[in-house]
């Protein structure tokens, strides 16, 4: 049984860490069940509810799915060293919206020039209705999740790196749709940048699929940045 330190880093964050380093180390495959809650409780000499703050960590992260009624799964392409480690710095070092979409300026321009490049019928499939935001599922007055259309255009480049990376950054607490409760005007502006990135994909135009996706994070990031600012003041 692993000892926890009682002074220090809080016990649920030790426990995250510990199931970093087991799914780091292969210990589960993608798809496999983890042990359920309370055996991991008794595996690990904690509580209940450290384990279950360590789990809802994981998953807002999108390293595992807890599925009600079936079990703590293990996501596809979780054991992949890159995608790891982006959810050991996001979730263990906090870090801020801001900060998450200067990485995400930085590579999704590349990846939807990657997306026009190399999608199928079936990834635009996926895509065209995602362009826009849910109006359902969202509890604290903000208008939803478009995460999921940026996650299609990452499995569109065919890299399951880029698709496990994306799915860490977009995922969480911390994703950009949040700010929108603060800026509501900024959403029809959104959806039609994110329009005119799916065209580009749809017709095979990588340079302008990479533009367009620079132009549209810029704005994203601003916005983000505004928002944070104003936070403080």
């Amino acid at each position: 049984m692993k000892k926890f330190s009682y002074g220090g880093t809080p016990i649920h964050e030790q426990v995250r860490d510990d199931l970093l380093d087991q799914i780091q180390d292969g210990a589960y495959v993608p798809g496999q069940a983890l042990p359920p809650e309370r055996k991991l409780a008794e595996e690990m000499g904690v509580s209940r509810h450290s384990v279950r703050q360590a789990l809802s960590s994981l998953e807002a992260v999108g390293l595992i799915e807890i599925r009600h009624g079936a079990g703590i799964f293990l996501t596809a392409s979780a054991t992949d060293d890159a995608v790891v480690r982006v959810a050991e710095t996001v979730v263990a070092r906090g870090g801020s919206i801001p900060k998450i979409l200067e990485v995400r300026r930085a590579l999704e321009p590349y990846v939807a020039r990657l997306a026009a490049e190399r999608r199928t019928e079936e990834n635009l499939r996926a895509m065209a209705p995602l362009t826009t935001y849910t109006r359902s599922g969202a509890k604290d007055g903000s208008p939803g999740e478009s995460t999921s259309f940026h996650r299609e255009i990452g499995k569109a480049t065919q890299n399951p790196v880029f698709d496990g990376v994306l799915r860490i950054l977009i995922s969480g607490p911390r994703r950009a749709e949040s700010i929108l409760v603060d800026i509501p005007e900024e959403r029809p502006v959104w959806e039609r940048q994110h329009l005119d990135i799916f065209e580009a994909i749809q017709s095979g135009d990588g340079p302008a699929a990479e533009s367009l996706m620079a132009a549209h994070m810029d704005a994203v990031l601003e916005a983000a940045r505004s928002v944070q600012q104003n936070h403080f003041h």
